[in-house]
């Protein structure tokens, strides 16, 4: 990524956004939490 131009605070910051998602998606398949969004018509 650095050969591309990225920054180290760039690099920190996708690798922080990914852990996120990932211990969101981890954390929701455990609880099997509920999603309540309103249905699209």
């Amino acid at each position: 990524m650095r050969a591309a131009d990225y920054t180290d605070t760039q690099i920190t910051e996708a690798l922080f956004a990914m852990s996120v998602i990932n211990f969101t998606n981890l954390f929701n398949r455990v609880n099997d939490t509920t999603i309540n969004f309103p249905a699209l018509v």
